[in-house]
């Protein structure tokens, strides 16, 4: 989408349905690898142009960023920008942090806030499709941000109006509103593939369908827990320095699991890519460490046969 297509938002008119479709499919291309919240989709991207593009014409730019402190999220890092107009009328956005800064440009924490606030429900972590998502969960943010703070967009939207234009922000709720409708039909194509592929799985042999069933996104998500915990305990965060007052070689032992969890993590992937094709000697060493596992099991199982004898000397 070039910066010409900016002038539907501008003008006011709705984005044309076989241009708006060219634009979500190329989310596609990207398997929306950026569905977990680690880094920008597509869409996004493309908003966050089209509005730099449409606020430069509009003459709209942020002109105060101010931390939101609420006793209510003491654990978020919450900021609210104000943007004004040539005609000195305002609206805020809030946006969230892990930081005591800005985790993005300011233009792209707008389209997103506006992605967000046209959503009816989900958000981008769950691909908009689930009603009662955990990770966006809507009550919450309803108590962070009471009517009366006015620091979101919905809070906002009579201000938000006033300045985009009540024409342009119809122009920018449609475009949304079809990527959501977008996303949602092809998360539930995904979902009868993800059926088809389950009953496929079955034929397979059991330790290559245990594998299949691992999510490498979780382990990437703990490496990226550990790797925090490791910069944090480099740039000599006390409370972690305390917790492992005793321990010795912490970083090489850190870089070392980390390396192990990043080798798992490409097996894992490798294995879902193409389970059919996975070669005999794989399958064979998966075998003996399950076996292994089993042999550890059964051991602790002994020991606790071994015990039962006092339970019932107690209960006679």
């Amino acid at each position: 989408m070039n910066k010409r297509n900016s002038d539907f938002f501008y003008e006011g008119k709705i984005v044309p349905t076989t241009l708006k479709n060219s634009i979500y499919k190329m989310e596609d291309r990207n398997a929306h690898k950026n569905a977990h919240g680690n880094g920008r989709s597509v869409f996004e991207n493309v908003m966050t142009g089209l509005l730099e593009e449409f606020m430069c014409k509009k003459n709209i730019s942020l002109v105060k960023i101010e931390k939101f402190v609420n006793e209510k999220a003491k654990n978020i890092k919450t900021y609210v920008m104000h943007f004004e107009n040539d005609k000195g009328e305002q609206f805020k956005c809030s946006c969230f942090g892990e930081k005591n800064s800005i985790p993005l440009g300011a233009t792209h924490m707008l389209a997103t806030s506006i992605i967000f606030t046209f959503a009816e429900y989900g958000c981008k972590i769950c691909n908009y499709k689930e009603r009662d998502c955990e990770f966006c969960d809507r009550t919450k943010i309803e108590k962070i941000f009471p009517a009366e703070n006015k620091c979101t967009i919905k809070h906002n939207m009579k201000e938000f109006i006033k300045v985009f234009g009540k024409d342009s922000v119809k122009s920018i709720k449609d475009f949304c509103e079809g990527y959501y409708e977008y996303i949602r039909e092809e998360s539930s194509v995904k979902d009868e593939n993800y059926i088809n592929d389950y009953v496929q799985n079955q034929s397979l042999p059991p330790e290559i369908q245990e594998v299949i069933e691992i999510d490498p996104n979780v382990i990437q998500y703990i490496i990226k827990i550990v790797t925090t915990v490791l910069g944090e305990y480099a740039n000599n965060n006390k409370d972690i320095r305390n917790i492992m007052f005793e321990y010795q070689n912490v970083e090489k032992s850190f870089l070392a699991v980390i390396q192990q969890l990043q080798k798992y993590y490409h097996f894992v992937k490798m294995i879902k890519e193409d389970p059919n094709d996975i070669p005999e000697e794989i399958i064979e060493k998966l075998r003996e460490t399950d076996d292994e596992d089993n042999d550890e099991d059964d051991e602790d199982d002994d020991d606790d046969e071994g015990e039962s004898w006092k339970e019932d000397i107690d209960d006679a």
